[in-house]
């Protein structure tokens, strides 16, 4: 080998190394005080990152959540529940597609159900004394202190579990080392009592969560100042149709990076466990106490705005699932869908096939829906103002988190449909953002 295909090589390796095994370490170790400190700023500091972070250490970390009795309560109850409601409410049965290995797991698609039934329970125990919104708004911090606790050794079990106690064939070990497998998973698909962990995690927990949360928030706010402010009616609003929309589409989301190619290691359960609930409900946490009314024609137009970008991911996301489920028999924008038919060959050596759309939104760029997503999240924050970078956390985030997946997925698609997925970006040149990126 001559030098520079040496070098060459050197540096690959050491690229490999550090995304696979640094960058995956730091994050374990950074995030879970990375997200409570974000809380100690919203709750502790009005918001206020610069005054914090110019504070003096000792005041900051006095700040800190602990975990609490109460919190953990909470907690154990609403997984409970949602566990208990997945089981027993019924719903049709999806299958989602192979697996690498071949496996086809399923799942119910009782989400709108369980959404209506889990807030008229939250409803109903206000209204009846039996809960004060105030309650969760003010355990926040110790919940997010149970969750980060909790979450570090259910990641040391999950990696267990899928080296010696899988659910089915894809699992195991990978060729990036100890730190990467806990990072990233050793299971792709693992259960409990019959549910996908990854249903119950994902969607139960972390987006029924989500939706109950602000609620609560919202709530607080009236309890607090005895009305609910314009900005928090938008947000809130918002993000209640965004999280329907979710569960209307739940049967797509099964299809989704998360879900098919993403395993459960700290990255999955973690961040939906406990970055969630920290982050994406931010802006919701940080308007309960910083109430700010806007004019009616300001009102109106972030929510007509807001809904549009809901409507476009929803467009885009219905488009793609007819087009799945007739299997690319049918009409998009009113002409025939135009697609690429790629083939490849699965972990148990059986080739297979799938259809790529290149119409519609879809022929505007690959990965349409991560603009209309990013889009939403920003239409939710702009009621905040510009007080406070904290309400505009998440849709930054979301901004970098969605640009590398967009990244990721392009990489796998590419290592997964050779040649077919070349002429698909042929047909649809743009990644996201067209003429941009």
């Amino acid at each position: 080998m001559v030098p520079a295909q040496q070098q060459q090589q050197q540096q690959q390796q050491s690229a490999s190394f550090f995304r696979t095994n640094v960058v995956p370490l730091a994050l374990m170790i950074v995030s879970p005080p990375a997200v409570q400190l974000v809380w100690v700023i919203c709750y502790h500091y009005h918001g206020n990152a610069l005054k914090a972070l110019t504070a003096a250490p000792s005041h900051v970390w006095s700040n800190f959540p602990s975990m609490s009795t109460r919190a953990a309560t909470l907690i154990v109850l609403f997984v409970t529940a949602q566990l208990v409601l997945l089981r027993l409410i019924p719903g049709p049965t999806f299958t989602a597609i192979p697996t690498p290995m071949g496996n086809q797991p399923q799942y119910k698609l009782n989400g709108v159900r369980t959404f209506i039934v889990t807030h008229a329970v939250l409803l109903c125990a206000y209204y009846l004394e039996l809960f004060q919104f105030s309650v969760l708004y003010h355990s926040f911090g110790g919940m997010l202190a149970v969750l980060n606790g909790s979450a570090l050794v259910i990641t040391v079990l999950l990696y267990v579990r899928g080296l010696y106690f899988p659910t089915n064939s894809d699992s195991g070990r990978t060729a990036y080392g100890f730190i990467w497998d806990l990072w990233h998973g050793t299971e792709l698909h693992p259960e409990l009592f019959g549910v996908s962990l990854k249903q119950l995690v994902n969607c139960r927990f972390a987006m029924m969560g989500w939706s109950v949360a602000i609620v609560s928030f919202c709530g607080t706010q009236y309890e607090q100042f005895g009305f609910v402010s314009s900005s928090m009616l938008v947000s809130t609003a918002l993000q209640l149709v965004y999280i329907v929309k979710f569960f209307v589409w739940e049967a797509g989301y099964f299809n989704s990076v998360d879900i098919i190619h993403d395993r459960f290691g700290f990255y999955i359960f973690w961040g939906c466990s406990a970055f969630l609930p920290s982050i994406y409900t931010l802006t919701s946490y940080y308007l309960t106490m910083h109430p700010m009314q806007w004019g009616v024609l300001p009102t109106a137009a972030m929510l007509a705005t807001g809904l549009l970008a809901v409507a476009c991911n929803f467009w885009a996301d219905y488009q793609r699932q007819v087009f799945r489920a007739s299997e690319g028999r049918c009409t998009v924008w009113g002409k025939r869908a135009r697609m690429i038919e790629a083939s490849y060959v699965t972990g148990d050596g059986k080739r297979r096939r799938s259809l790529l759309l290149a119409s519609g939104w879809w022929g505007v760029s690959r990965h349409i829906n991560y603009v209309f997503e990013i889009c939403v999240a920003l239409c939710w924050s702009v009621p905040a103002g510009a007080s406070a970078l904290m309400p505009y956390v998440y849709v930054l985030f979301l901004s970098v988190l969605l640009t590398d997946r967009a990244y990721r997925d392009e990489q796998r698609c590419a290592a997964k449909y050779g040649r077919y997925y070349e002429q698909y970006c042929t047909l649809v040149p743009y990644r996201m953002l067209p003429f941009v990126y």
